[in-house]
């Protein structure tokens, strides 16, 4: 551990050594099936660390950014590509709606980095894929009856007002209500 007693030879010891497990931190990353926000802790803390001892770790920052951003963007066109699956496969709704867990990852990248325009990006066009496909299936529920009582016609045009107001195109949903 480091403290000021040590000599620059175990100085230097320690800082190989500590660059050695950052690098097999990061390497492991893209083979994990589940990548929790605590491997990116204790990446930030050992980077934290080399830092403390005047390591040049820019190249680690880069690739951690990179995998992060990628993962991100991953994440959100896929789930962008399960909401806007049309092929009738009957799916959970709420799973198929619920992205609290993109939003966290989104939020924590947003804490991270100065530099998130693009994966800003990607996420509002979530928000307004998801916002569309909403109210769409708020007005198939209310066209076939089934759910009339829980999705009224009034609750259906305040939910389309909220989206209009959040940029989201709805032409086909107006028309598509409308002639319902």
């Amino acid at each position: 551990m480091w403290n000021f007693k040590m000599n620059m030879e175990e100085i230097w010891d320690y800082s190989y050594e500590l660059l050695h497990e950052i690098n097999q931190l990061i390497s492991k990353l893209p083979e994990s099936k589940f990548i929790s926000s605590n491997q990116f802790i204790d990446i930030k803390n050992k980077l934290d660390k080399a830092k403390s001892l005047w390591m040049n770790v820019q190249k680690y920052e880069d690739q951690i950014y990179d995998f992060r951003w990628a993962l991100l963007k991953r994440k959100i066109l896929n789930k962008i590509d399960k909401i806007e699956d049309k092929s009738g496969k009957i799916i959970n709704n709420q799973s198929k709606f619920d992205i609290s867990a993109i939003e966290s990852n989104f939020e924590e990248f947003k804490n991270d980095y100065q530099n998130f325009e693009e994966i800003e990006k990607l996420f509002l066009e979530l928000l307004k894929v998801l916002t569309y496909e909403k109210i769409s299936h708020m007005i198939e529920q209310y066209a076939s009856g089934v759910w009339s009582s829980y999705y009224d016609f009034e609750k259906i045009l305040k939910e389309m007002n909220e989206a209009e107001a959040k940029w989201v195109d709805i032409k086909e949903l107006k028309m598509k209500i409308l002639w319902d």
